[in-house]
């Protein structure tokens, strides 16, 4: 590999990125960065540990009795819609 090419790749990253509201549809450059990592592991790392945290149903129903109802479940609906995106996917850049 030539050193301006692994350069290039050095500067690559990931985003967690979670759907504004509970529209999943919108183009990607409008959806929210959660959190950057410097590799797909760790971005997918993140995520399923959100995901883990959202299946226990102790956990939801505790928020619930809190009377957090809507904000748990838009909550849901961003964990259940991220994706890792690479941060130089053309989709990022504005039309």
């Amino acid at each position: 590999m030539k050193p301006l090419h692994a350069a290039a790749l050095a500067l690559v990253g990931w985003y967690l990125m979670q759907p504004p509201g509970m529209d999943a549809t919108v183009p990607l450059n409008q959806w929210r960065i959660h959190h950057r990592f410097d590799s797909i592991a760790e971005c997918e790392a993140r995520l399923h540990k959100l995901k883990e945290v959202l299946s226990n149903t102790a956990y939801q129903a505790h928020l619930g009795s809190l009377g957090l109802g809507p904000e748990v479940e838009r909550g849901s609906f961003a964990v259940r819609n991220s994706k890792c995106i690479e941060t130089d996917d053309p989709r990022l850049k504005p039309k």
